[in-house]
């Protein structure tokens, strides 16, 4: 019942939340990302102090999605449900229900904050490395070593946003050490160091 109610309260929130227009450093970003497809180069021609990958996915979900307020809207709501299907997956063998708990309550924590924090970074990085940590669990849980190239990428992809996730990145990788060794499981594979079996020569 409380899980319906939080759906609920979720829907009703986008209803009531799709009008909203994007503002403040979504502006500033906006602004950057037009010159840059204009032919301006970051850090010589734009003075800017966001990282490299700031630009890119703010250019990718300006592609995507579109520039203008429903766009932005759009945008916004797919990071949300990204979360909400990562965090289903970590929960998934117990009780993926605490999972979509999870992502409603997330969504309407964010959503309580206002429209000036929709699509911000911070929130961006939260989505990549919820992603990252769901394939990083189903990598450990299916024996998969190559699920855990995109927990890699995805981590790379929120350090480029702002490096103090960085450390964040290795504890993850080093907890999956444990229940490997537990299972007498070979860890180099999920360190990428090694190609698994199925694709070494």
């Amino acid at each position: 019942m409380t899980i319906a109610i939080l759906c609920l309260a979720t829907l009703f929130f986008v209803y009531r939340s799709i009008h909203w227009s994007w503002q403040w450093d979504t502006s500033a970003m906006h602004y950057v990302s037009f010159f840059i497809d204009h032919g301006k180069a970051p850090y010589r021609d734009i003075v800017d102090m966001n990282m490299p990958g700031s630009y890119f996915l703010e250019g990718w979900a300006l592609r995507i999605f579109g520039p203008g307020d429903l766009g932005w809207r759009m945008y916004d709501f797919f990071l949300l449900a990204v979360t909400t299907a990562s965090m289903i997956v970590i929960a998934w063998p117990y009780d993926w229900l605490a999972g979509l708990f999870g992502g409603a309550m997330f969504t309407l924590i964010h959503g309580a904050e206002g429209a000036g924090n929709a699509a911000q970074r911070e929130e961006v990085m939260t989505v990549l490395i919820v992603a990252g940590i769901a394939f990083a669990f189903s990598a450990l849980r299916a024996r998969r070593p190559l699920l855990m190239l995109p927990f890699g990428f995805l981590v790379w992809l929120a350090v480029s946003l702002k490096p103090t996730v960085a450390p964040l990145g290795i504890v993850l990788l080093l907890m999956s050490i444990p229940p490997l060794r537990r299972r007498k499981e070979a860890v180099i594979p999920y360190m990428g160091l090694q190609a698994p079996p199925a694709f070494s020569c």
